[in-house]
């Protein structure tokens, strides 16, 4: 699963499959995870679901993004998105719970 800084989105200015595929909408590349997944069991051992979880520790791009934002180098709205690595191979498919999805930034203040 790769995280990306997109294209600001709004209500006015949505997203979907059709018009995300360009690389204006998909301009910042900030790191990769790798998961696993196997919920019907068919493939050995039915594995549980897994968190994943980006760190700005192991990723300096998202460090840099983040640092972009709070200087205000980014205007008032930052957009974040994850897509497969292969949009065309089953093995890369992921579901999402977005009722248990969540953004943490901690940050130092002083």
């Amino acid at each position: 699963m790769q995280l990306y800084g997109t294209a600001n989105v709004s209500s006015a200015a949505s997203v979907t499959w059709n018009n995300s595929s360009s690389d204006t909408t998909w301009n910042t590349p900030i790191g990769t995870q790798f998961g696993h997944a196997n919920s019907t069991g068919g493939c050995g051992p039915q594995q549980l679901d897994m968190v994943m979880y980006w760190s700005s520790d192991s990723m300096p791009a998202l460090q840099s993004q983040l640092q972009a934002a709070a200087n205000g180098a980014l205007g008032n709205q930052m957009t974040f998105g994850l897509r497969a690595i292969s949009e065309t191979d089953p093995m890369q498919w992921k579901l999402f719970y977005p009722w248990s999805a969540a953004f943490v930034i901690e940050y130092n203040p002083a």
